[in-house]
């Protein structure tokens, strides 16, 4: 199975993700950091 890595390798994935959960946490007022990764 192709991960992301593959087409992008030079992205960190988990840092954009991380800054994309607290946009929305700041957005809805919600702290969307502490939901498990799977939710997402």
């Amino acid at each position: 199975v192709a991960s992301l890595d593959d087409f992008l390798p030079e992205v960190d994935y988990w840092e954009v993700l991380k800054s994309v959960r607290e946009k929305f946490s700041t957005v809805f007022g919600t702290d969307f950091t502490e939901l498990p990764e799977k939710m997402l």
